[in-house]
């Protein structure tokens, strides 16, 4: 593998049709597909992932936290986010895989939490609806109004998964969170200044700083450090770029810029953290 490359950057086509918009398989589908070794090993979908757990116990690893698997708990792995499978034979479970397109989400931001537990009505809506899809995808027609039923099949789903949000509604987050938020994620290399992101918004700094207090504990300047050593972490472990082109990316003009700033938010310096990850086999290893 040259330097620089991405590794196992996984993008969605379905083996049943391509203009099949999402598709359902089981877990053990899913290990049946994939070559010895692939699932282990980090990967950064360009598509959605919604796993649903039936039975039994076991982890999955998304942004580089550990989700414990049980029962009734369902995980959603966004387009872009990092993640690692950690499936045990045990596990009973069906995952929906999605075209980006159908997992955009206005109030989800990286660094939410990626799972929800299912109540027994969401469970049993969850269940009717894989089931619709299921039956769906065995005769998928190519007409566009199954390929929208399939859509909007995926659509209920993960609206049933936001439902299921203990805490208070994501709707009721504050705008200027909102606007934030968005700001960041338009363009992370802009800045390293929290205020160049406030400057252009219709709030202003005090009210962007309470916001982010509210909904996060943290200074605005804190949400957009979290950001951006995120990103670096998603980089690091799925990438064999080097740590200054990395650098780079996020706008830092320096190695030694990013070194400081990575190991001032995260504790260790990006090759550190690289090595560690390697070591514990959560990144894949460059060839």
């Amino acid at each position: 593998m040259t330097p620089g490359r991405d590794l196992l950057d996984v993008a969605y086509s379905s083996p049943i049709h391509q203009s099949l918009p999402a598709e359902v398989v089981s877990l053990d589908e899913l290990r049946d597909r994939m070559r010895p070794g692939h699932l282990a090993a980090a990967q950064r979908p360009t598509f959605g992932v919604l796993l649903v757990v039936h039975e039994g116990t076991g982890t999955h690893a998304v942004d580089f936290d550990e989700i414990e698997l049980q029962p009734d708990r369902a995980v959603f792995v966004r387009p872009g986010q990092v993640q690692r499978w950690q499936l045990l034979q045990t596990v009973v479970a069906t995952a929906v895989l999605a075209q980006p397109e159908l997992c955009w989400s206005e109030f989800w931001f990286p660094g939410d939490v990626a799972y929800r537990d299912l109540g027994v009505d969401d469970a049993a809506s969850m269940r009717a609806l894989v089931d619709t899809l299921q039956r769906t995808q065995r005769d998928f027609r190519t007409d566009p109004t199954t390929v929208r039923l399939v859509a909007d099949l995926v659509s209920a789903m993960l609206g049933v998964f936001e439902r299921a949000e203990s805490s208070e509604s994501a709707t009721r987050l504050p705008e200027a969170y909102v606007a934030f938020r968005h700001a960041i994620e338009a363009d992370l290399a802009r800045s390293r200044d929290a205020r160049d992101f406030m400057r252009d918004l219709a709030w202003s700094e005090r009210t962007i700083n309470r916001a982010c207090q509210q909904v996060t504990g943290r200074t605005a300047k804190r949400v957009l450090d979290e950001r951006v050593t995120l990103e670096a972490r998603r980089l690091l472990a799925h990438t064999d770029r080097p740590v200054g082109s990395i650098g780079r990316q996020l706008g830092f003009s320096e190695p030694s810029n990013f070194n400081k700033f990575f190991r001032r938010t995260s504790g260790e310096l990006p090759a550190e953290m690289r090595a560690r990850l390697r070591k514990s086999g959560l990144t894949a290893q460059p060839s």
